[in-house]
């Protein structure tokens, strides 16, 4: 992002043009504050927008040297940071020069970050530094996003600079981690054990720890070791029990399956294993038959009919289906659609007139997203258990009345399957809603 000519005023344009044409090194450049020389364009942004290179990022913690030159009037460099922090930064230079922080971003155009007003407008004077100049201040940040800070000399064009941005406050340390899938095999994610008295606190926060022992307080899984669960009876981490184990009190006791009643009265409980793709499950029943899904299973059965068991299987939705057919390939699938009859083939026999039905006529039946017939996609072939395919049969003027399938929503659970030229489902149950 460079400076155009036009955002100029008509003193400095040119002065401009005439450092453009020479050798830029120790020429001096126009001297004016560039807030006051892009006043005439409107943009209270003109500066960091169109006047500022961004030339790379600046770590916090981390020292950054570079060096600007012609035609760059300023060079800017991106931090992203994180609300309640509190970020000192160091800018020191061989030439004295303007220094803005700018953010957090409020939008992007082709990839770069865009900024409102200046956060800080600072510049870089002698001080203590030698021969060098410098600015220093203190930012508490209010609003987490993307940051920039930029220097640039004001009479020369060539200078070299270095730049630091340092968190003193709120500040979050490498070790720390923000839950357990942060943290490696047999660790997890707690405190570390510090306490503070005052605010702001930067030594109290989680870090990856060692998983707890068996016997050790608990409040999920994730902190017990390898082999032991967190009862939620007693919070502490336990063994659990597997089918044949003996009794169990919840499924959290259990290794594998569930924690189900051994007989009518529900006397006691034992492990039971889960049901899987294609199984029945739920329903109205005895207690010491209920069975249940592995979670990663729904048990699927129309809502519109109570108690009714249902079957264990993938829900999904026909647009799933058409996006990425190979994922469920294979699987038992619950899906709502719509059956709709597709257009139908006739033979072209000239009929008699004593015989004016005489041509025969097929179309296919199929599950679609939509209750209106789709032009965009094929719909899955609906296939029943016998191997026929749905579709509707006869003569020209009764074969829609000999259809597998009355039109209409329905729910169908069965095994989805990708074939070279369709899409195919085998039903194994199919319930059709009732309005």
């Amino acid at each position: 992002m460079r400076p155009h000519a036009r955002v100029l005023i008509p003193a400095i344009v040119a002065i401009f043009s005439i450092v453009a044409c020479a050798d830029a090194g120790g020429v001096d450049k126009p001297e004016a504050d560039p807030d006051v020389a892009t006043l005439s364009v409107g943009k209270a942004d003109a500066v960091s927008n169109w006047w500022t290179t961004i030339a790379g990022s600046l770590e916090l913690g981390g020292d950054l040297k570079d060096s600007i030159a012609y035609p760059d009037w300023f060079k800017g460099y991106t931090l992203e940071l994180e609300a309640g922090q509190t970020v000192e930064f160091l800018v020191t230079a061989t030439e004295e020069g303007w220094v803005r922080l700018y953010g957090p971003s409020h939008k992007t155009v082709d990839g770069q970050p865009r900024f409102k007003k200046a956060l800080v407008k600072s510049y870089a004077v002698q001080g203590g530094h030698g021969e060098l100049f410098a600015s220093a201040f203190q930012v508490e940040v209010e609003e987490a996003g993307t940051y920039m800070l930029l220097y640039g000399p004001r009479y020369v064009w060539n200078a070299t600079y270095k730049m630091k941005a340092e968190c003193v406050g709120g500040c979050v340390p490498d070790d720390a981690c923000f839950g357990d899938d942060e943290c490696g095999a047999g660790e997890y994610c707690g405190h570390n054990g510090v306490m503070c008295i005052t605010t702001p606190c930067d030594v109290s926060y989680d870090i990856c720890k060692p998983a707890e022992a068996e016997g050790a307080w608990c409040d999920r899984d994730a902190m017990c070791a390898e082999g032991t669960v967190c009862s939620p009876e007693t919070s502490t981490c336990t063994a659990p029990k597997v089918p044949g184990d003996g009794e169990c009190e919840t499924t959290a006791d259990c290794a594998e399956g569930f924690c189900g009643c051994v007989d009518a009265e529900c006397s006691s409980r034992i492990c039971k294993p889960w049901q899987t793709e294609g199984q029945s499950c739920g329903g109205f029943t005895l207690p010491h038959y209920y069975t249940q899904c592995d979670p990663s299973l729904t048990c699927s059965s129309p809502y519109w009919i109570a108690d009714l068991p249902g079957i264990c299987s993938v829900q999904v939705t026909p647009e799933e289906l058409y996006a990425n057919p190979e994922a469920y390939d294979g699987r038992v699938v619950a899906v709502s659609g719509n059956i709709l009859t597709g257009y139908a083939m006739c033979t072209k026999m000239a009929c008699w007139e004593d015989n004016p039905c005489c041509n025969q006529c097929g179309a296919q039946q199929k599950l679609y997203a939509s209750e209106k017939f789709p032009n965009d996609e094929d719909g899955i072939a609906l296939v029943g258990e016998d191997g026929t395919t749905y579709g509707c049969g006869g003569n020209e003027c009764n074969y829609q009345d000999s259809c597998s399938a009355d039109e209409g929503e329905v729910l169908i659970i069965g095994t989805f399957n990708v074939g070279e030229y369709e899409l195919r489902l085998d039903v194994q149950t199919k319930w059709s809603k009732p309005w």
